[in-house]
């Protein structure tokens, strides 16, 4: 017998609007559309490489309890440079930190945070 084996993980997060979520995912940051549920859109997934992020209508969570997210990418130093030029708010300048990253930190129009993190060396 095989033991289980965990695949991906997919953040869900509230949003004040799932297709104001969408539009700045994939405008500012490069994301694209994975899919969509709804009419209006309630739930929804953007997605760049392995990575899927899903979003939630739920304008009241949004306000109260924004989430936070770390992702680890390879080519930061560009990508910060892409997403910067796109218009991202900057919570954290891309930096070496002491324990081992260069990361940045961002915030959606939700508030939710999201830090993308590259191995030092």
């Amino acid at each position: 017998m095989t033991s289980p084996k965990f695949r991906s993980v997919s953040p869900i997060l509230a949003v004040a609007s799932v297709d104001g979520a969408i539009s700045f995912y994939e405008s500012v940051l490069g994301f694209r559309l994975g899919w969509k549920w709804g009419d209006p859109t309630s739930v929804a997934s953007v997605c760049r490489d392995e990575v899927e992020l899903m979003f939630e209508l739920a304008p009241e969570a949004a306000a109260v309890v924004p989430a936070k997210m770390y992702v680890v990418i390879s080519g930061l130093e560009q990508y910060y440079g892409e997403i910067v030029t796109a218009g991202a708010k900057v919570i954290y300048p891309l930096a070496v930190r002491d324990y081992g990253m260069k990361d940045c930190r961002i915030v959606d129009p939700d508030g939710n945070e999201i830090s993308f993190g590259e191995p030092v060396g």
